[in-house]
């Protein structure tokens, strides 16, 4: 018996989109005072729904404390995009982003 393929599967890559998905309002990333020291990165892969609803971030590489991650991570969650258009038609679609901190400022 066959497993069933991987559900980001059905999450087209953003070279096969159109038009990829971009926000409806700007996205205020963390920048919290005791994070002033604070210098790295984080890739995510956002999985955005043809309703342009983030499903789920997932972490593709971090240098960044967890807790700067995981802030980030749940300021993209409620964030609102226009959907990846494939062909016109809004598609689920995944993009990768990258969020950088030098000396606390993102």
């Amino acid at each position: 018996m066959a497993l069933p393929g991987d559900p980001h599967d059905a999450y087209l890559p953003r070279n096969s989109l159109t038009f990829a998905p971009m926000p409806q309002q700007n996205i205020d990333l963390p920048d919290q005072a005791e994070w002033r020291d604070v210098t790295g990165a984080a890739q995510l892969v956002l999985y955005v729904n043809e309703l342009g609803y983030v499903d789920e971030v997932a972490v593709r590489e971090s240098t960044l404390p967890q807790v700067i991650v995981q802030a980030a991570i749940d300021q993209f969650k409620r964030a609102v995009f226009s959907p990846g258009l494939k062909e016109n038609q809004p598609v689920k679609s995944r993009i990768l982003i990258e969020i950088r901190y030098q000396n606390g400022k993102s």
